[in-house]
């Protein structure tokens, strides 16, 4: 048990939570972590656990303070923010970063594929892979270039041509290219 105890939290609640006596306070957080909303909006999961805990209250077991339910999710590995599904077709096209030494290039394409390639002096190496983004939130993993690379956040659409998408490096504010023919044709 010593060991399990060392190892974090989140391996205390899974062992909690297969042990046949539970307290109110870890059947409540058992039962409200449903209402952890979309992005980790934990509003629900508060006042889930604040109706919980009071209908609780006469109980004669000790209550547990309420558990974090992105605490858990980061230290279970798993990201808080389910991953996007389906692409944005406002983010479709040929987006420009513009650098000190020249620019990045990001295309993205209607079939859920990107390209990425750099024009800058910085030596980055081209990628490619799949590309998914909905309602603020996007995701990607390289295939090819980086096997294996994957970065993921949060965007803005500011029509008619930008896009402010924050992920790994911080945010940054790309162009939707204005040359003819921007819209690139699915990769092969």
């Amino acid at each position: 048990m010593t060991a399990i105890v060392r190892s974090g939290v989140v391996l205390m609640i899974a062992v909690a939570a297969l042990h046949p006596t539970r307290s109110a306070a870890q059947s409540c957080a058992e039962s409200c972590t449903g209402n952890i909303g979309v992005g980790g909006d934990v509003s629900g999961y508060e006042n889930c656990m604040s109706r919980c805990s009071n209908s609780a209250a006469n109980s004669t077991t000790t209550n547990l303070a309420p558990v974090d339910p992105c605490y858990i999710a980061q230290n279970a590995m798993r990201p808080c923010t389910p991953a996007p599904k389906g692409l944005d077709p406002k983010l479709v096209g040929t987006w420009i970063l513009p650098l000190k030494d020249g620019a990045w290039i990001w295309k993205i394409y209607t079939n859920g594929t990107y390209r990425f390639h750099s024009e800058a002096k910085d030596n980055v190496p081209d990628h490619a892979g799949t590309f998914s983004a909905n309602h603020g939130i996007w995701a990607l993993k390289a295939t090819s270039g980086i096997s294996g690379y994957a970065d993921s956040g949060t965007y803005r659409y500011q029509p008619p041509d930008t896009l402010v998408a924050t992920g790994r490096l911080g945010p940054a504010a790309w162009h939707r290219s204005a040359k003819a023919g921007s819209v690139p044709k699915p990769a092969p």
